[in-house]
């Protein structure tokens, strides 16, 4: 029986069969992320989002001292994500989208950086009277860095009964996890940079993955 340290320890390559698997609580392994389907998005580092086009989305890449990122997982430990949240029009200032994301991992971070957005196609369902109407448009999803400066209690957020996992996973290898293509190393070398030159993290971090204590602590 394959243990959970050495699982978790497995290294992944973009062309390897597998993504690295996490034992669920149930003890089965979780499967591959799946990369989307459609066009790969495009990342525009450091450029602002133009007028017209819609933000659907922001997603925080929160760095811990050693260089790795916060991913979150669900409590089975087959679905995972950056910390996000959703953006209203107008509220697209770094500072407000931190904080969603940062309350949705339990973390405190320092001022955010902000450090540009990839464009992608969304699929909108509408339901008319003659049925189902499915619609495509461009929209964006603006990239944030923080680094983290303390670990809350992990406890259910609103509409879970569990609390989510809070990884620690180096930004290439969360690339490779959450299936996000050619452009997500993109955004990850933009990331890991910006936070090497703001926060001096450092850009050879562990390759182990764990998770954050769910009691909460400094980091």
């Amino acid at each position: 029986m394959t243990s959970a340290t050495s699982v978790l320890e497995q290294s992944y390559m973009p062309e390897a069969a597998h993504a690295p698997s996490l034992v669920a609580p149930t003890g089965t392994l979780a499967p591959p992320a799946i990369p989307q389907a459609g066009p790969w998005p495009r990342w525009h580092a450091g450029q602002k989002v133009p007028a017209g086009l819609p933000v659907a989305l922001a997603e925080a890449w929160l760095f811990v001292p050693d260089g790795r990122i916060v991913v979150l997982a669900d409590a089975t430990g087959t679905r995972f994500w950056l910390p996000s949240s959703s953006v209203q029009d107008g509220d697209n200032d770094p500072a407000f989208v931190n904080r969603g994301a940062s309350q949705q991992a339990q973390l405190d971070t320092e001022t955010p950086h902000y450090l540009g957005y990839a464009t992608h196609i969304q699929e909108e369902t509408n339901q008319h009277e003659a049925g189902m109407h499915v619609v495509y448009r461009t929209c964006a999803a603006v990239s944030l860095a923080a680094i983290v400066t303390n670990v809350q209690p992990s406890t259910p957020t609103p509409g879970y009964r569990q609390a989510f996992r809070r990884l620690r996973v180096t930004p290439h290898r969360a690339v490779a996890l959450l299936g996000l293509g050619p452009a997500g190393h993109d955004r990850a070398r933009t990331a890991l940079t910006a936070a090497h030159t703001l926060w001096a993290v450092p850009t050879g971090s562990p390759s182990t993955i764990d998770e954050l204590p769910s009691e909460g602590s400094s980091v």
